[in-house]
């Protein structure tokens, strides 16, 4: 008579459970820096931004500087 075996699934932690870690690439960015003055009108600073939207860039930060200058931080992924 055969015997009948029944294959028992893998349990978390078990050894053939485990696999290796997949070596993960950590995504690289170029930032750029768009400086406004004060003085500069809304429109041409949207305009300016939304144009490197288009390129890619993603606004990440704005702080005024010690000038008194609006400072916009963009960042894209770095091509690999």
């Amino acid at each position: 008579m055969a015997a009948n075996i029944a294959k028992l699934p893998d349990l978390p932690g078990s050894r053939r459970a485990m696999k290796p870690p997949k070596e993960k690439k950590m995504q690289k960015w170029e930032y750029n820096l768009l400086v406004q003055s004060p003085n500069t009108e809304c429109a041409r600073c949207e305009e300016a931004l939304n144009g490197l939207g288009r390129d890619g860039w993603e606004l990440v930060t704005f702080y005024v500087n010690g000038a008194g200058d609006n400072v916009f931080v963009l960042k894209k992924p770095k091509e690999q």
